[in-house]
């Protein structure tokens, strides 16, 4: 019987043994989830103010970016009206020295450069191009509005044709819903993307590209405009341009004597109409008063149309002698 007590105080014991053991494992455990959680929360902690700290840097960065650029354009300003000032002053002076005004020397050939390295001032350097690189697109004619709908995250195309050497095209997408973009490539870039076009526009709204035959990768022929849609949108796409004027028709050389024909064969078709011959069946002798009335009024009408040619032909050279003497 104390045997038996013995053995199960001794169970007992371990038992409890063990349940301290489990307690204390679970605890330490416990313990050290809270130790991951406290750490990791101060490592966001620490993440988010770096990161509060860098926008606050980009923050500053973007405004002092923006007042040395204000400083800067002041300071153009500035410079100009002190440039202006000092030239009314010297012009003004001069001419109470002389009596004139002298001209302002324009040295313009930095912007010149700068504007030719911008812009292509040579229209008469402008590609062209028929060839269709983009089958698929639909086409767009001038001034007609399109209706159309793009998913979210791809492209629909669209193409035009045109010869505008002078006059801008402008492309002016208009949303319906959603929030489309445009692109707008010449024939190196016949399918138009936000990151590879000639010309683009991502903002938010309506969008307008503006095309001058002046801008760097300009093209007749055909051009090619691509729809982005950042979300489900629907749009209406208008295309407008204006045709060039045509060449004026060139005045041929030989006007004049064509002119003086003109007038000459006028006169005869005013004048009287000259007596009709006889029949080849009726006689009639040369001696007789009747055609000899006749051969007369053919001599003196000939002799009339000869008087009036030779008064155009010396009048008209009269006004050709007076608009030289004009000229010279």
């Amino acid at each position: 019987r104390a045997t038996e007590i013995h053995e199960q105080l001794c169970a007992d014991v371990r038992r409890s043994m063990q349940n301290k053991a489990i307690h204390l494992k679970l605890s330490q455990e416990r313990h050290r989830h809270r130790l991951d959680m406290a750490n990791r929360a101060q490592a966001f902690k620490v993440e988010e103010a770096e990161q509060r700290i860098a926008r606050q840097q980009v923050a500053a960065e973007k405004i002092q970016a923006e007042r040395e650029k204000t400083a800067k354009q002041r300071e153009d300003v500035r410079r100009r009206i002190h440039e202006e000032r000092t030239y009314v002053t010297d012009l003004v002076e001069n001419f109470r020295e002389t009596g004139q005004f002298s001209r302002k020397k324009q040295d313009n050939g930095d912007e010149k450069n700068v504007v030719s390295s911008l812009i292509c001032l040579d229209t008469s350097q402008i590609k062209h191009s028929e060839k269709d690189r983009n089958p698929t697109a639909v086409w767009v004619q001038n001034g007609e509005p399109v209706d159309g709908y793009v998913e979210r995250g791809k492209y629909v195309y669209y193409k035009f044709k045109h010869f505008n050497t002078q006059n801008r095209i402008s492309v002016c997408l208009t949303k319906v819903k959603g929030d489309p973009d445009v692109a707008i490539g010449n024939n190196e870039h016949p399918y138009p993307t936000m990151t590879n076009a000639t010309w683009q526009q991502a903002s938010y709204g309506n969008d307008k590209i503006t095309i001058h035959p002046f801008d760097r990768g300009f093209v007749t022929g055909i051009l090619y405009v691509g729809i982005f849609g950042t979300i489900d949108s629907s749009f209406n796409l208008t295309v407008k341009w204006v045709e060039d004027p045509p060449p004026p028709v060139p005045t041929p050389k030989s006007a004049g004597p064509l002119e003086r024909r003109g007038r000459v064969a006028s006169m005869m078709a005013r004048s009287p109409r000259t007596p009709r011959t006889p029949k080849s069946g009726t006689k009639m002798s040369p001696s007789s008063p009747r055609s000899k009335k006749g051969l007369g009024d053919d001599s003196r009408l000939e002799e009339s149309m000869e008087e009036q040619t030779e008064e155009i032909a010396e009048e008209e050279e009269g006004q050709g002698e007076g608009k030289g003497e004009e000229a010279g």
